[in-house]
């Protein structure tokens, strides 16, 4: 094999990498190998920063009680959402994620969470069943 040959297959190693990435990262993340999974979305990330898939399951990672962080939890979820924000599962994770976040804040931190929480969950309703969610109403 000539030196532009070894030149073509050592320049295309990384693309080959980091296609299985996301897919390797979701198999760990499914077996519970949430260390190894946290480390290959990250790789994946360093790579390509608007992987919407990676972004999200980091940040299920990042509010386990293993790698809580929810602060950074919930940017990669709203990264995730910015996206691709007509995933519902994207939606619902960045609910979690803030939810997490506000169950460790203060009392006023957490009355200005409630409405974020409340509205990333509501979005995650509408985008599995295309409804507006009304608030109750009682009628006597």
């Amino acid at each position: 094999m000539n030196v532009v040959g070894w030149v073509g297959i050592f320049l295309a190693l990384p693309l080959c990498a980091s296609a299985q990435s996301v897919e390797d990262g979701i198999a760990l993340f499914n077996k519970g190998k949430f260390a190894e999974a946290k480390t290959t979305f990250e790789s994946v990330l360093k790579q390509n920063d608007k992987n919407a898939e990676a972004h999200y399951r980091l940040g299920l990672i990042l509010i386990t009680r293993r790698f809580l962080d929810a602060d950074e939890a919930v940017d990669h979820m709203e990264q995730a959402v910015e996206i691709n924000s007509m995933n519902a599962d994207y939606q619902y994770g960045l609910g979690a994620a803030l939810g997490v976040k506000a169950q460790n804040a203060g009392v006023i931190k957490q009355a200005f969470l409630a409405p974020k929480v409340k509205g990333a969950f509501e979005k995650a309703v509408r985008r599995l069943t295309g409804k507006r969610i009304l608030p109750f109403s009682s009628t006597r």
